[in-house]
């Protein structure tokens, strides 16, 4: 990795969680691929895909299993094309899984940001900051979190010795923003904590235990990370169009690149409507003044462009699958 940081992000044309569109995001994802080669565009350090982007029965996320996994195997296998070209590049994608029961209940599935190279997983971060969705069980099974995820440093992933790509899965993208600014009141929405034990924690409990037993942690291993973050990336699950002027785009990936370093902050979703133009609603953000946290409602955009931009065509036919932009910094 150079001192331009190259970073490709791939909106998808629908929505997530759709277990029979597997096979065809993988075609779609080795279209990508191939068109990159075919474009002669290289030294790429890293692929976004959206939140979401495959939808699993299960995925045990211990670093040993994940290397071996079936997915894991496939995506190695898209992947490899690239590796003369952009020799470091990490896939980074967004996975989710179906419900699952446990501790007696239907809890909601897994939300996983992956990262991999061409070889093995770099990096793991699964959901910790749960929002309103995540929570409601009259609509959606109640998001389970996990103590063990806020001590993980795989969320950290190496792009090379001293620059890591902090991993947020959706919304945690905020919550890393309000870790830097020591404000935990998100957290108030865990409202089903699993502990390293094993032991569950529910309601004001789980937001206690947060408090008192995670956080200083938590943040310990935050404060040793920051100061080698060059790559912030959130995998979304999906805008019902384009989000221009958009309270994600403010106040999460803008902040995001204030918050650390000024780095390049960026996202990938889905869109029931891709953007028509590809300088629009980018979903990246870089060299953001820490100024910029001060603002709260009048933050601004703070859209970093991309150096160009192409649609991929779905292999079923002239339909558009989805939009990749390139961007550095």
């Amino acid at each position: 990795m150079g001192d331009v940081l190259r970073v490709i992000s791939y909106c998808h044309q629908g929505v997530d969680k759709d277990q029979t569109s597997n096979t065809e995001r993988l075609e779609n994802l080795n279209t990508l691929v191939d068109t990159l080669t075919e474009k002669r565009i290289k030294d790429v350090d890293a692929i976004v895909l959206p939140g979401g982007y495959l939808y699993l029965d299960n995925l045990d996320i211990d670093k040993k299993s994940l290397n071996k996994s079936a997915i894991v195997k496939d995506l190695h296998s898209i992947l490899s094309p690239l590796h003369k070209t952009s020799p470091n590049t990490n896939l980074i994608i967004g996975i989710d899984t179906k419900p699952e029961e446990k501790h007696q209940r239907i809890i909601g599935g897994q939300q996983i940001a992956l990262a991999l190279d061409f070889n093995n997983v770099t990096g793991v971060g699964r959901k910790i900051c749960p929002v309103q969705e995540d929570f409601d069980g009259l609509q959606y099974p109640v998001m389970l979190v996990h103590e063990k995820d806020f001590y993980d440093d795989r969320r950290y992933a190496k792009l090379s010795p001293n620059k890591l790509a902090l991993l947020c899965a959706c919304y945690d993208m905020f919550g890393f923003v309000d870790a830097k600014r020591a404000n935990i009141q998100r957290m108030r929405n865990i409202i089903l904590l699993e502990d390293i034990n094993g032991n569950l924690h529910e309601g004001r409990d789980a937001f206690v235990y947060f408090k008192e037993v995670i956080q200083p942690r938590f943040d310990k291993l935050f404060k040793e990370n920051e100061q080698n973050i060059v790559l912030a990336t959130a995998n979304i699950h999906r805008f019902e169009r384009t989000p221009k002027e958009s309270f994600w785009h403010r106040h999460g990936i803008a902040s995001a690149s204030a918050a650390f370093n000024g780095c390049m902050s960026i996202a990938a979703a889905h869109f029931e409507q891709l953007p028509k133009d590809s300088d629009k609603g980018t979903l990246c953000a870089a060299n953001v003044a820490t100024s910029h946290l001060e603002q709260a409602g009048h933050r601004k955009l703070h859209s970093h462009k991309p150096d160009h931009a192409f649609y991929i065509k779905s292999q079923k036919g002239a339909e558009t699958a989805g939009l990749a932009r390139v961007f550095k910094v």
